[in-house]
Parts: C-alpha cells; sequence; structure tokens
C-alpha cells in the first residue's frame, strides 16, 4: 500500500521496537525527514511500544566504522532526540554462517525502514539491502561482498593507475615495490575497479555477482527469522530518490519525484514495487540489468 502521508501508514508492533535505519553520511542529508521519524515515535509510543533507532557500523573506511563515529553522524544528521543504538561486532547470533548484530535480533519486533535509492552493486537498495547488509557485522558483511571483492594479476597488470583513481575509498597503492596493493579489510566489493581496468589485471570470479546477490538474500532472510512475522513491517520511503545510496558521499541529483510511503509484508516484495513505481516515473534512476539479476537469486530464499 503506498501513503503519501506518514501520519497515514498503519504501525502495529508491540514491545521493544528496533526501528533499522541508515541515518546517513557525514554531511549529507538524513535519509528519512527527522519530523517524520519523529511520527513514527508517536505512533509507536502511543500504543505502549519502546521504539529505538539502530544501525551498524560500516566495513569500509568512514567515520561510520565505528560506534563513536557512527554516533556523532547520526546526532549532526538531526536524530539525536531519539534513542539511537550503534551496533559493532562484540554482540553477535550466526545463522547461516552470517553474523547478525544481537542487538538487532534480541528486540521483541523490527521495523524495516528504508530510504530508496539505486546501488552500484545491486541496482537497487531498500528493504534487503537494509537487512542483507545494514543488520551485519563487519565479518558477516564481508561474507556477502567476498565475492565480488577485486582479484589482482600482477602479469597483466599496465601499472596505469585507473584501479586507484576509481576506487572510491582510496583503498588501492602502489607498494614501494612498485606491485598494486589492495585493501581487503575495508573493501566493500563495488567491482569500480574491475570495470576501470584496461587489461582485465582486476577481476573477480565469473559467478561472483550471483554468489554475492544470493549471499545478500540468504543473510536478509537469515535477519527476519528471529522475529515472529507480525513483529515485522516493512516502510520505504520513495522520497528524495538518488542513483547511488545513502552510502555514498555523492549520492547524485534526485532522480525522481517524491512518490510517497509503500507498505508491504515482504522485503522483497517491497522492493520490487519500489522499483516499479521508480521506474514508472524515470526508466534510468534504476540499473535494471544488475536488479533483475539481483532479483532472480533473491527469489531463492523469498
Amino acid at each position: 500500500m503506498l501513503y503519501e502521508n506518514i501520519r497515514n501508514v498503519p504501525i502495529n508492533l508491540s514491545g521493544s521496537v528496533a526501528i533499522k535505519l541508515h541515518m546517513g553520511e557525514k554531511g549529507g542529508k538524513p535519509p528519512i525527514p527527522v519530523e517524520d521519524v519523529r511520527v513514527i515515535f508517536e505512533i509507536l509510543e502511543s500504543s505502549g511500544c519502546r521504539p529505538f533507532l539502530i544501525d551498524t557500523t560500516v566495513l569500509y573506511k568512514s567515520i561510520r566504522n565505528t560506534r563513536e563515529g557512527y554516533l556523532g553522524i547520526a546526532k549532526d544528521n538531526g536524530y539525536g532526540e531519539f534513542p539511537i543504538v550503534i551496533a559493532d561486532d562484540h554482540l553477535f547470533v550466526e545463522k547461516n554462517g552470517i553474523r547478525i548484530s544481537k542487538q538487532i535480533t534480541d528486540a521483541d519486533s523490527i521495523l524495516v525502514l528504508s530510504h530508496a535509492t539505486g546501488h552500484i552493486l545491486t541496482g537497487f537498495g531498500g528493504a534487503v539491502k537494509n537487512l542483507g547488509m545494514g543488520c551485519l557485522t563487519k565479518d558477516g558483511k564481508r561474507k556477502v561482498h567476498q565475492w565480488t571483492q577485486p582479484r589482482h594479476d600482477d602479469a597483466k597488470c599496465a601499472s596505469c593507475g585507473a584501479c586507484i583513481e576509481a576506487c572510491p575509498r582510496q583503498l588501492i597503492s602502489f607498494g614501494e615495490d612498485g606491485k598494486l596493493k589492495i585493501d581487503y579489510t575495508h573493501c566493500g566489493g563495488c567491482r569500480r575497479c574491475v570495470l576501470a581496468c584496461p587489461t582485465g589485471a582486476n577481476w573477480h570470479p565469473e559467478d561472483g555477482v550471483k554468489r554475492s546477490f544470493e549471499t545478500f538474500a540468504v543473510a536478509a532472510k537469515s535477519v527476519i527469522s528471529f522475529f515472529q512475522k507480525n513483529r515485522v513491517m516493512y516502510l520505504t520511503s520513495l522520497n528524495g530518490v538518488t542513483p547511488l545510496c545513502d552510502c555514498s558521499g555523492t549520492p547524485g541529483e534526485i532522480a525522481c519525484k517524491d512518490i510517497g510511503y509503500l507498505v508491504e509484508d515482504d522485503p522483497l516484495k517491497i522492493d520490487q514495487k519500489a522499483v516499479e513505481l521508480i521506474t514508472k516515473e524515470n526508466p534510468e534512476a534504476i540499473n535494471m540489468k544488475t536488479w533483475n539479476l539481483f532479483v532472480e537469486q533473491a527469489k531463492k530464499h523469498f
């Protein structure tokens, strides 16, 4: 169901409610307006719930790589009036070989509050990404990204530096021996260095993208398995949609007009509906080739 006004959204959860929200990057705009989050808190608290915002620290180099750094950004972006939990690697549960934040799964209910955007890896970022990446520890995130992290062949390398320029996190450099070095500890497997390499020296396994997408879906499914069905809600904002996700320092210009808030009972279903509504307004807003491949893999688990 699509709602233009956040106040009209029916929110029916109970107990402690983990509101899983990406709270933005340094210097960026809040992905979900603070006034809308305030309304959600009012609705939940009026029914006796105990809501709190939660997100996990990131794998890549960023101020959001630490709990203290991320909390500072969350407050700078206006979310400081709400109770906030920034989860790190010290508390986790493991399912299907993937480490998930225990501070999320310990809640009675979860509200997956997502901001719809394009995404460099999956084509679209919404509820599945919010669960299958955003709820994981750094170790869990590495499990998803490992399949698209670059491999490097020194014999093919022309030392042109194209991959160094392409890396959005400055994780590639030439070592003292003149050979290319890649910081895999913080690599998110975005594939920009692979696409930029003119000689094929940077590459990833042929089935790497498919395996990454399927691991994404397995992770998302693993997170929601800790909650009863009536204690999970998916709410996605189709306002302020940008070509790149909120993790990007430069997400790009607004890709389509504001559409409203979408509610569904399944993470893949809400993402598919979101893409349908966005591309109806702007067919170029989402990389559909990549997104369709993602859906193909995700359907195996949803």
